[in-house]
């Protein structure tokens, strides 16, 4: 499902592919897979409350792939609107939650993050900016959530 996924990111997916991607189940056994699933959920612009909605159900996943994956999902389609719990995913992740793979997307899940993270300008509240300043992860470019106000 990996590769198909990501070209569905470039080409709308229809009311059953869309079910499809949903369906995936978010367990350890299907984890890159659901990852997979995610980030083309992030790319999609069809039935973003359900899809928003079953990212968010993700952010309490077992595997924090999925996990991870999730946040990015929602990062990229929400912006400065993200769940405070998306934003505890993305900031307090550990370097290994990014060793999985994801089959079909030629980005590691490091890379992903990153991209989320810049996509976040800067909220005003005080534990966004702490979130950010204490994220000392090897993939966090310095500056790239510190941007404008």
């Amino acid at each position: 499902m990996g590769y198909a996924a990501e070209l569905l990111a470039w080409f709308a997916p229809d009311e059953a592919a869309l079910a499809g991607l949903m369906a995936v189940p978010g367990d350890a056994a299907r984890a890159a897979t659901r990852a997979s699933a995610n980030l083309t959920l992030a790319h999609c612009p069809v039935g973003s409350e359900r899809v928003d909605a079953r990212l968010r159900e993700l952010l309490s996943a077992n595997a924090a792939v999925v996990r991870v994956t999730a946040a990015v999902g929602l990062a990229y389609r929400l912006g400065d609107q993200l769940p405070d719990l998306a934003l505890d995913v993305l900031t307090d992740a550990r370097s290994s939650d990014f060793d999985a793979e994801v089959p079909g997307w030629d980005r590691s899940v490091r890379g992903f993050v990153a991209l989320a993270r810049s996509r976040l300008t800067c909220r005003r509240d005080t534990r966004f900016s702490k979130a950010v300043a204490s994220a000392r992860t090897p993939f966090f470019y310095h500056g790239v959530c510190a941007v404008s106000r």
